[in-house]
């Protein structure tokens, strides 16, 4: 599977309202145990990539990588990743072995918003799903 995951994630400001960050993310993933993400950001852009056997993290702009062994399936890889480096992924629930399950559980509201033609041209559904932790909108 391969998609284009373009994110904007806040952070708070001085001022109290909270500053906008966009992200662009191209996502190459093979069952069961392949993954690349190339993050093009505000800030440093990044390199995950995930082999089944090795985790490893390149920042392009100041030349360091961090390599470490990895679970077998790609779903504990991408929790170990969180855990160990805070490498974290607002896309993850799409890549997970059980989307489904991941999603809904715990869920307290989901609902449709419409399509969109936002990303290059391409028509998608806008969906937002809820949970004690999360509002997400995709």
């Amino acid at each position: 599977m391969a998609f284009t995951a373009v994110v904007t994630y806040e952070a708070p400001s001085r001022p109290g309202p909270a500053l906008a960050y966009p992200s662009i993310s191209e996502v190459l993933m093979q069952r069961l145990d392949k993954l690349r993400v190339i993050t093009l950001c505000h800030g440093t852009a990044s390199e995950f990539y995930y082999d089944g056997k090795t985790m490893t993290d390149y920042s392009p702009a100041e030349n360091l990588i961090a390599v470490a062994a990895a679970p077998p399936t790609l779903d504990a890889a991408l929790k170990a990743a969180f855990e160990s480096a805070a490498i974290y992924f607002p896309f993850a629930d799409a890549v997970l072995a059980d989307t489904y399950r991941n999603i809904a559980e715990g869920q307290t509201n989901a609902f449709y918003i419409g399509l969109s033609k936002v990303v290059v041209g391409t028509v998608t559904d806008m969906l937002v799903y809820v949970n004690d932790a999360v509002f997400v909108q995709i």
